[in-house]
């Protein structure tokens, strides 16, 4: 397994972006840090789960997958397209099969009740584009385990294409020229497929 130094300085400079635009303040800025802090999440949790050498070490996936939906939450709360963007990933997901370990019902459920209290207690009123963003995001992550799950990394260069999961990426800047979104919605996007990316190079057997 590779060394995992470089998986803290990842979530550190996740950490580090969020409280320097929380005391700027700037919005876009804990944007980037968030979204490189849930992919630390989402991306630990996964390995947590699937890597061998962290057989005695799974118990790690379920704090992860708790910091999924206190993100994502917040997150959604206050820039409206990470709402249907998440719900929409997480549906794509689910229908792939991927949610196959109990931390991934915690990510999702959670975010699910979290959501609907937030919407409840705070009269959050999410826009109407962020919704027509569910099934966009839906079908996108759909087709990318689709192509990833069926043109393996070694057949060249349609694999390492697939590989990183590129619909949902042409799903993301449709959104942004559509104006479902904005240009720094897509740069917290690539900020997250950045630091996903990031940690499976340097957290792998």
């Amino acid at each position: 397994m590779r060394s995992l130094v470089g998986v803290p300085a990842v979530a550190l400079l996740g950490c580090g972006l969020t409280v320097a635009g929380l005391l700027m303040p700037s919005s876009a800025v804990v944007l980037l840090g968030l979204c490189i802090l849930l992919a630390v999440c989402v991306k630990g949790m996964d390995q947590a789960i699937d890597l061998e050498t962290m057989s005695s070490r799974r118990w790690m996936a379920y704090p992860l997958a708790a910091g999924v939906p206190l993100i994502t939450v917040y997150l959604a709360s206050v820039q409206d397209p990470v709402f249907g963007m998440v719900l929409g990933t997480a549906i794509g997901l689910l229908a792939a099969g991927k949610w196959d370990h109990p931390a991934f019902f915690v990510a999702g459920i959670g975010f699910v009740a979290l959501m609907l209290s937030a919407v409840v207690a705070l009269r959050i009123d999410i826009a109407l584009t962020s919704y027509y963003l569910i099934p966009m995001a839906a079908a996108g992550n759909y087709l990318d385990e689709f192509l990833h799950e069926r043109i393996p990394a070694s057949h060249g260069p349609p694999g390492r294409f697939a590989e990183h999961r590129p619909v949902l990426k042409i799903v993301a800047l449709t959104a942004v020229l559509a104006g479902f979104a904005g240009w720094i919605h897509l740069a917290g996007f690539l900020a997250f497929d950045l630091a996903y990316d990031g940690i499976a190079h340097l957290w792998r057997e």
